[in-house]
């Protein structure tokens, strides 16, 4: 249930200014049994509505006009204080913070949108990682589209909307859709340049990457990377250079120099403390060391990742991931923690929202038609109702169990 803290009472309340009313209206709340208190992972203590006090309060209320600006006040201070945790390296931090709010950035962003509609449009760009960590693809699709089809909305601001609304259509596989809005914010952006430029470039790349069309995805990934360098971006530059290296791969391209990105990549994210860069460093690392048959190396580089992945998992990422173990697997020949990583895979699919791109598709088809004939079908029932159930959380720990059981014998 959504929670909240005796600042966020405070702030939308009685506008930051009176913290002992705001604990004192808390704690008769509570000593009424209309509020419980929690603790969050970090000790954090946070307070929401039972149950039925939710329900009440819904069938007959909304937020009154005089509190939608603080409201709205608060959830900026929130997604500002989580891009401020991502930007410093405390990425888990970030993300804590907007899953413990989403339900309250969720509402704001529909109060904003008819009260304040250049803060609604600022709370939604602020948003623009969150919405790919929880599997929350179509909520920001849902966003992003009305937003940038809005009157109120134009210019570089559409445009900016535009360039965030691709990223999510590439990953729902509406590569269309992508490319339509791509185009026209890269012919906006491009008499402006700068950042926005860059993210739609990049944007275009990773299209271009998607439907087959290497050559043209490494032209604009190095293209891309010398504009983050410009724009004093280097972590959307080390991010440009792990997709280069990934596509310099596919290619055919020498692999020291794929290694060699993606090492460097690697070496700033450890500095930011960027979990989630290393996390993709070293499972990009891990496709270099499976294509020159060091599987040893690979499944532990991939056990890296999926370790720093496995309190925050990018549900997209893990189940690339799951792909190359299965690769792995298969190549050392077991066939049973192949299988194990396929039912992985595709249920991580299923919960990312975000289907494999034909690439990957073809891969998960041959890892299937390689073991599955090896199992019985209640086997292979079997394993799939193993992960049917499980979270995003609990998928990577049963990859990591499957990791170290291979490295165990």
């Amino acid at each position: 249930p959504n929670t909240w803290t005796l600042a966020a009472v405070c702030d939308v309340f009685f506008a930051g200014t009176d913290q002992a009313r705001a604990h004192d209206t808390v704690k008769e709340l509570f000593n009424h049994s209309l509020v419980f208190s929690t603790r969050t992972p970090r000790d954090d203590l946070r307070f929401g509505l039972l149950q039925t006090t939710r329900e009440v309060i819904a069938k007959g209320s909304s937020l009154h006009h005089a509190l939608a600006l603080p409201y709205i006040a608060f959830c900026r201070k929130t997604v500002e204080s989580a891009r401020s945790y991502m930007e410093s390296g405390e990425e888990a931090r970030a993300h804590e913070l907007i899953g413990l709010e989403w339900e309250t950035l969720m509402k704001g962003l529909a109060i904003s949108f008819d009260a304040a509609l250049h803060e609604c449009v600022a709370i939604a760009l602020a948003l623009r990682s969150f919405w790919v960590s929880g599997a929350r693809l179509p909520d920001g699709k849902a966003w992003y589209e009305k937003l940038a089809e809005s009157d109120g909305v134009e210019g570089a601001t559409r445009a900016s909307l535009q360039i965030a609304l691709s990223g999510i259509y590439i990953l729902l596989g509406e590569n269309d859709d992508a490319l339509r809005v791509l185009l026209a914010a890269e012919e906006a952006m491009r008499p402006i340049g700068g950042l926005d430029l860059a993210r739609a470039i990049g944007n275009l790349a990773v299209h271009q990457d998607r439907t087959g069309r290497y050559v043209e995805a490494k032209e604009g990934f190095e293209r891309c990377c010398a504009l983050f360098k410009e724009c004093g971006a280097p972590y959307l530059e080390a991010k440009s250079q792990l997709n280069l290296g990934v596509v310099k791969l596919r290619l055919g391209e020498p692999l020291s120099e794929c290694a060699q990105l993606y090492g460097e990549a690697l070496k700033f994210a450890q500095a930011a403390g960027a979990a989630s860069m290393q996390a993709d460093a070293h499972s990009c690392l891990a496709h270099v060391e499976l294509k020159e048959g060091r599987f040893a190396e690979a499944l532990s580089s991939n056990k890296a990742a999926l370790t720093l992945w496995q309190g925050d998992p990018n549900i997209p990422e893990c189940a690339l991931t799951m792909l190359d173990l299965a690769e792995i697997f298969l190549n050392l020949t077991r066939l049973d923690a192949c299988a194990g990583a396929v039912h992985i895979a595709e249920r991580l699919e299923i919960l990312s929202q975000s289907p494999f791109p034909s690439l990957h598709r073809t891969r998960l088809n041959a890892y299937i038609d390689a073991v599955k004939p090896r199992h019985s079908p209640t086997e292979w029932r079997a394993g799939q109702r193993l992960t049917r159930s499980k979270s995003a959380t609990e998928l990577v720990t049963m990859a990591i169990q499957l990791l170290e059981a291979a490295e165990a014998s």
